[in-house]
C-alpha cells in the first residue's frame, strides 16, 4: 500500500473511532433522591406526598425518551412527539405539555466547573434564570445525552441547557422558583443498561392539556376571601391593641403587624397556628389575639393536589392599628 494511502485510511479510522466516541450516548437508568427542600406552601410532609419531582425518582433514558417514575407521578418526554406527558395515581388522565409551551423568558446563563465530583463522574455546572426560576445543574462530562433530542423542547429551558452542556446529564440539580421555595436532587445511582421501547409507551388515557391550577388548588374560605378578612375584622378584639400598643412622642398612630402560618387540614380545620417573621417590639398579648382569632377559625375548604385533598400551610396578616382621638 502506498504510504499517502496508508496514512489516509489511518486519519479514516481515528476519524470513525473519534466520531462513534462521542456518539456513544448514555443509555440506562438513573436513580435521583431529594436531598433538601424548602417551600412557604408546604410542610415537608406535604412536599414528600405532594410535590413533584418527589422524594425519590428513576429516570429511564434511549435515544432521547426519558421515562421518569418519581414519588406522586409518571413522566414520558417522547422528542418525536414533542410533548411530555404526566400520570397522577388518584386521576385516569394523561396530561401533556408541549415543547413550545414555555414562554418565560431568559435572564441569565452561567457556565463554570462543578465544585465536586458525582458517583466518580466529573462534572461542570450550569445555572438558568428566567423571570419564574433559576435551575442550577452539575452535570457529568463523560454521560451525554444527544442534545439534538432537546433542540425543540423548551419546558425548563431543557433546549438551552442541552445545547449548553453538550447533552451532558444533570447529577445533581437545584431549581429555585421565585415564589414558591425550591428541591434538590442528587443521582445515587447510575446504570447503563439496555432499554426496551416499550418503556417509553403511555397509558391508554384521555388525554388533557397540564393546568396547575387545576391540578392544584390552595385551601379557600367558604363564600370567598372577602368571607375571611369579614371573619378576622369582626372577631378580632381592637381592645388589645388599643391597650398594649404605645404611641411614642408626638405620634397619633401607630400599627403592629403580626403575620401568621397556620395548616388547613383534610377535614377544613386549622391547626399549627404559629408566628411567622420577626415580632420584635409587639407585646406578647397582642401576639396572642393574633394567634386566637386564626386559631378558632371556622372550618376551610382543604386544598387539592393532583386529585387528592391534602393539607396545606397558609399565610394570613394581622394588623392592630391605635389613633389619637
Amino acid at each position: 500500500m502506498p504510504f499517502k494511502a496508508f496514512c489516509l485510511s489511518i486519519c479514516c479510522l481515528f476519524a470513525t473511532l473519534s466520531a462513534n466516541a462521542q456518539n456513544n450516548f448514555f443509555e440506562g437508568q438513573i436513580t435521583y433522591s431529594r436531598t433538601a427542600h424548602s417551600t412557604s406552601a408546604m410542610s415537608d410532609k406535604e412536599i414528600e406526598d405532594y410535590l413533584l419531582p418527589g422524594i425519590t425518582s428513576v429516570s429511564t433514558l434511549k435515544n432521547g425518551n426519558c421515562y421518569n417514575q418519581a414519588t406522586g407521578h409518571e413522566e414520558w418526554i417522547i422528542p418525536k412527539e414533542k410533548r411530555a406527558y404526566y400520570k397522577f395515581p388518584k386521576l385516569d388522565t394523561l396530561y401533556y405539555i408541549d415543547f413550545d409551551s414555555d414562554t418565560t423568558t431568559l435572564l441569565e446563563v452561567k457556565k463554570g466547573e462543578a465544585p465536586f465530583a458525582m458517583l466518580r463522574h466529573p462534572c461542570r455546572s450550569i445555572s438558568l434564570k428566567t423571570n419564574g426560576t433559576e435551575r442550577l445543574f452539575y452535570y457529568a462530562i463523560d454521560l451525554r445525552e444527544n442534545p439534538e433530542h432537546s433542540k425543540d423542547n423548551t419546558i425548563g429551558k431543557q433546549n438551552l441547557y442541552a445545547r449548553e452542556s453538550n447533552g451532558g446529564i444533570a447529577l445533581w440539580k437545584k431549581t429555585t422558583f421565585t415564589r414558591f421555595g425550591y428541591g434538590i436532587d442528587s443521582a445515587t445511582n447510575i446504570k447503563a443498561i439496555a432499554v426496551d421501547d416499550h418503556v417509553f409507551d403511555r397509558p391508554d388515557l384521555p388525554l388533557k392539556k397540564y393546568d396547575e391550577k387545576e391540578l392544584i388548588a390552595s385551601p379557600t374560605f367558604p363564600a370567598g376571601s372577602k368571607a375571611w378578612m369579614n371573619y378576622i375584622n369582626h372577631n378580632i378584639n381592637t381592645s388589645v391593641g388599643a391597650k398594649y400598643i404605645k404611641l411614642k412622642r408626638k405620634q397619633t398612630e401607630a400599627q403592629a403587624k403580626v403575620n401568621v402560618s397556620f395548616a388547613v387540614e383534610i377535614d377544613g380545620t386549622v391547626s399549627e397556628v404559629a408566628v411567622s417573621g420577626d415580632t420584635k417590639g409587639i407585646h406578647p398579648k397582642v401576639i396572642e389575639e393574633a394567634l386566637r382569632v386564626i386559631r378558632e377559625s371556622p372550618r376551610w375548604i382543604p386544598g387539592v393536589a393532583f386529585g387528592e385533598k391534602c393539607r396545606m400551610h397558609n399565610f394570613q396578616p394581622i394588623i392592630f392599628q391605635v389613633a389619637v382621638e
